[in-house]
């Protein structure tokens, strides 16, 4: 079972804050038109994790900056590990304490 730090609700994380504050302070008042002439930050916003999925970021609005503080996020949330989790039948529905069946309702019939 994946194992997280205790807080109230994912909006507490001290990640998501961090990346309020960057929105509030910078990318709000930013244009997604500037954003994407920047082929540096594009470059940057398009990433593949093990082969198997493509994260592409290019046309939201986020900057390097913000980019960073989302994997952060990620990382502090544990995304990858609850997907593995997820796929596995482990019980990761913390509240009613089970499985979640997102996988089982779209897999293919044998």
């Amino acid at each position: 079972m994946v194992e997280t730090k205790s807080f109230a609700t994912f909006d507490q994380l001290p990640s998501i804050k961090a990346l309020k504050e960057h929105y509030d302070q910078v990318t709000n008042k930013s244009h997604l038109r500037e954003l994407l002439q920047n082929e540096s930050r594009n470059a940057k916003l398009r990433v593949e994790h093990e082969d198997r999925v493509i994260f592409d970021f290019t046309h939201a609005k986020i900057d390097e900056e913000g980019f960073a503080k989302l994997q952060q996020v990620a990382q502090e949330a544990q995304i990858f590990q609850k997907i593995e989790a997820m796929f596995a039948g482990q019980k990761i529905n913390n509240t009613e304490k089970r499985s979640v069946l997102h996988v089982a309702l779209r897999m293919l019939e044998s």
